[in-house]
């Protein structure tokens, strides 16, 4: 956490932490949670596409385990079919943290090994984006805060290259199948913050680091893409919007706002109300 003596006027003055448990973390702010830029685009941004790949997720399953699950009651069926996509989805996570874990120590020059092969592909066209845009780094995975919303966040990379020497990129790491647009959200979300946290625990205002580009750093098996991100006033306006609708299925502790908006039935027939 920053002290006090290491902190930059008028920033925060110490007010805001990343808290790690376990393989998750979450931010605080005086002591109290914060919603983080992912939970808002996950709970915020309505993606349909993920309700039918859920409902695709399930049927695979019914008929892929049709013969193991086929002496199985009810209740168990159904609860194991019905979670399909999350066991889906949990593991692409583990994997998608592994390749950010191994990304983070290569951008530093350090060498890895022990790369498991599930992830080998898309840590070695890590490595080539690397080399063949000559990265420099500015800031690897720095925690940040925006105090006016207030949310929290980690960015994954800010950067400069001799191949675009007038700009510095922030850039975010993607391991799923393609590039979205709620990405751009996220970045403008992490560029809008009022500072971040350093490899020294001082709070340093994010201007200082000069951003110009935003980009998703695409890894797939077969290769890697850079692929430029919107920014600016309209992508932070959607930004916020989803920060909003999240904060009603996500309360400063874990409740549903939403359902402080149900008051209570208003008259029974047949019974005495004051």
């Amino acid at each position: 956490m920053a002290t006090a003596a290491s902190t930059l006027a008028g920033v925060s003055a110490g007010r805001f932490r990343r808290r790690n448990y376990g393989r998750n973390h979450g931010y605080l702010l005086d002591g109290q949670k914060i919603i983080s830029v992912t939970k808002a685009l996950s709970l915020g941004m309505p993606k349909p596409a993920l309700i039918n790949w859920a409902a695709s997720q399930a049927a695979q399953m019914a008929w892929d385990k049709k013969d193991e699950l086929a002496a199985a009651p009810y209740s168990e069926f159904i609860a194991t079919v019905a979670k399909a996509h999350e066991k889906v989805r949990n593991t692409a996570a583990v994997k998608g943290t592994a390749v950010h874990n191994f990304g983070q120590r290569l951008v530093h020059g350090e060498r890895v090994d022990g790369i498991p092969d599930e992830v080998a592909k898309k840590v070695d066209h890590y490595v080539r984006f690397l080399n063949e845009w000559q990265v420099e780094p500015l800031a690897v995975e720095r925690p940040v805060c925006n105090l006016a919303e207030p949310y929290g966040g980690t960015f994954d990379l800010v950067f400069r290259t001799p191949l675009f020497p007038e700009r510095v990129f922030l850039g975010d790491i993607k391991t799923a199948k393609g590039v979205y647009g709620d990405n751009a959200l996220q970045l403008e979300g992490y560029a809008r913050a009022d500072f971040y946290i350093d490899e020294h625990e001082s709070e340093v205002e994010m201007s200082t680091l000069g951003i110009t580009d935003h980009v998703v750093i695409h890894l797939e098996d077969a290769g890697y893409h850079v692929v430029e991100m919107e920014r600016g006033d309209a992508v932070f306006a959607a930004f916020q919007n989803a920060i909003a609708t999240a904060r009603l299925f996500d309360g400063p502790r874990g409740e549903t706002e939403l359902d402080a908006l149900v008051v209570g039935e208003i008259f029974k027939p047949g019974e005495a109300w004051l």
